[in-house]
């Protein structure tokens, strides 16, 4: 930080802030001072590598997976899957409500099969790197059930 050749740093005391968290909400209760200490860095810097995000290629037989569906938690080196409940809407079509990714920070989402093809909702899961080894772990999951 103190490398930066143009960079301001700006303290504001108790400023109204239109979101807050609990425990500033908390201190403003018990009428202590909030201090926020803001960093602007004025030069860009050099651009970082994109994460793509995940998805399905396989198709699934969603019958077969519906038979063996148990809620299961499975784990791999720093990172688990965590298959919660499967929700039919008909004979080929339904939604697996999973966790996974890393153990200290996951994802929360449903699993969509629909004719075969299984997406995220929401479908935007980063393919960081214990969600790609999740995301793997899935597949061979899949792959068990339907082959």
């Amino acid at each position: 930080m103190m490398q930066l050749f143009k960079a301001e740093i700006s303290v504001k005391k108790n400023a109204e802030l239109e979101i807050t968290s609990k425990y500033e909400d908390r201190w403003r209760k018990m009428e202590k001072d909030i201090y926020d200490v803001v960093l602007t860095n004025e030069i860009d810097s050099q651009e970082i590598t994109r994460l793509g995000t995940l998805c399905f290629e396989e198709r699934v037989d969603f019958s077969k997976i519906r038979n063996a569906f148990k809620e299961e938690l499975l784990r791999g080196d720093g990172f688990f899957v965590h298959f919660e409940e499967l929700f039919e809407i008909d004979d080929t079509n339904g939604l697996i409500r999973l966790s996974f990714g890393a153990n200290e920070r996951n994802e929360k989402c449903y699993l969509c099969i629909h004719n075969g093809m299984i997406s995220y909702l929401p479908n935007a899961i980063l393919a960081t790197k214990s969600n790609v080894a999740a995301h793997n772990l899935m597949k061979e999951w899949f792959n068990g059930i339907c082959h």
